[in-house]
């Protein structure tokens, strides 16, 4: 295994203000954190390289909005994310 970093390669914005991004990793990847960096969302995740890829799906809320409850169980929590010079507040969730 190693640890390799991705970035989001496609957004869709959905009702209840929703936002999904989606991730290209590894069959199999375990996602470990994701930050901002350099100004871009960024996820860690523990990978076997060769594995074969496949789409990861991200729910990602801002500080304030409403949201389905139902989120909590169908995606796991992942990190909160500051992007723009911190105004910018990212609640980052993997579905499951």
């Amino acid at each position: 295994m190693k640890i390799f970093k991705y970035q989001p390669v496609s957004a869709v914005s959905s009702g209840n203000l929703l936002h999904k991004f989606v991730a290209v990793m590894p069959k199999g990847a375990k996602v470990l954190s994701a930050e901002a960096q350099y100004g871009k969302l960024i996820f860690w995740a523990a990978v076997v390289p060769d594995n074969e890829p496949e789409a990861r799906e991200f729910a990602v809320l801002m500080t304030g909005e409403e949201f389905d409850v139902a989120i909590l169980h169908s995606h796991r929590f992942i990190n909160t994310v500051l992007l723009d010079d911190q105004d910018l507040v990212l609640h980052i969730f993997e579905k499951k």
